[in-house]
């Protein structure tokens, strides 16, 4: 339990640079990953989060990507780019 309550101490900024604070999250499913926006995954990943929160999303599924360069720099550089990068594929994640 007291691994649960730091992760709710957590804040993080969303892609219009707004601070999110986790405790905000208490109580709801969370689908949290790191993605990279040119790996050859991540047209089906996105597409699939996407197809996630039209199916959960009334039950309470919230998705939280976070951009990483770690994966050979396949992410891109800025976040105007990877918003509208992530929505060609599925505008369903930002809501």
């Amino acid at each position: 339990m007291e691994e649960e309550e730091e992760f709710y101490k957590l804040k993080a900024l969303d892609w219009q640079k707004n601070e999110i604070d986790f405790s905000y999250f208490r109580g709801t499913p969370l689908l949290i990953v790191n993605v990279a926006s040119t790996c050859g995954l991540a047209k089906d990943n996105y597409k699939s989060f996407g197809d996630l929160m039209v199916m959960y999303y009334r039950k309470g599924l919230r998705v939280l990507l976070f951009p990483c360069g770690q994966y050979l720099n396949q992410e891109l550089s800025d976040i105007n780019n990877i918003y509208y990068f992530i929505c060609k594929y599925s505008d369903q994640l930002f809501y």
